[in-house]
């Protein structure tokens, strides 16, 4: 999905399981988004509650925060769940979570 500078962006990726949006400016110029699941090895003292997915492009600056939802299963959903990235040196950071 193109997104133009002065534009905001709602995107649905992946057969809705990624919802991308954000607002003006949030890119410095004409940007091509797109996203892909990925194969990453579960942590030792958790489980994936979805697929990871790598979003691009990641050579791009952003100007601006976007907004990355993940379809999740509402049955499935333990009582303590944290929502993590995983950087390049194979690490699991924790990452903001809303969930509402």
């Amino acid at each position: 999905s193109v997104v133009f500078p002065d534009s905001t962006f709602n995107i649905s990726l992946i057969n809705a399981q990624l919802l991308i949006s954000g607002p003006q400016n949030t890119f410095y110029d004409t940007v091509y988004i797109w996203a892909n699941p990925i194969h990453v090895e579960a942590p030792l003292n958790g489980m994936f509650m979805s697929k990871a997915y790598k979003v691009q492009p990641n050579l791009i600056p952003f100007n601006k925060a976007i907004q990355l939802q993940i379809a999740l299963d509402k049955h499935h959903l333990p009582e303590h769940l944290s929502i993590y990235f995983f950087n390049e040196e194979k690490s699991y950071l924790l990452s903001r979570s809303d969930f509402d």
